[in-house]
């Protein structure tokens, strides 16, 4: 697998943490925010130091939805993985066709990460 440069927002910090031990686990470089305007900000410095995106679906001030749309404004072919702990129907609904962009339910696991990282 190649080692993928990711950029991971998530607001609760022990999740935020826990994943990237996994995806160093898995040999990927991580950049990861608790508040996904900063990481927005970071990213729209430079799109192109990023191949893939995960963010937590339920955030204060903007959900992983409106951050995929608005990175995507920026980068559209950028691929973009939501976590959430609710129905994955219900997100991809949300996300109405928007292209390259997946849901990955929680609680995950490393094989369920690197699987679908692998697909990307």
């Amino acid at each position: 697998m190649s080692k993928k440069r990711i950029l991971l927002v998530d607001d609760e910090q022990i999740v935020k943490e826990l994943t990237e031990t996994m995806l160093a686990a898995l040999d990927h470089q991580v950049r990861s925010f608790e508040d996904a305007g900063e990481a927005l900000a970071l990213f729209g410095q430079d799109s192109s130091s990023f191949d893939l995106v995960i963010t937590d679906q339920s955030m204060p001030c903007m959900t992983g939805v409106e951050l995929a749309k608005k990175l995507k404004e920026i980068r559209p072919d950028l691929p973009v993985v939501i976590s959430t702990g609710h129905s994955s129907q219900q997100i991809e609904e949300q996300l109405d066709g928007l292209a390259g962009t997946y849901v990955l339910e929680k609680p995950f696991n490393l094989s369920q990460l690197e699987a679908l990282i692998q697909s990307l």
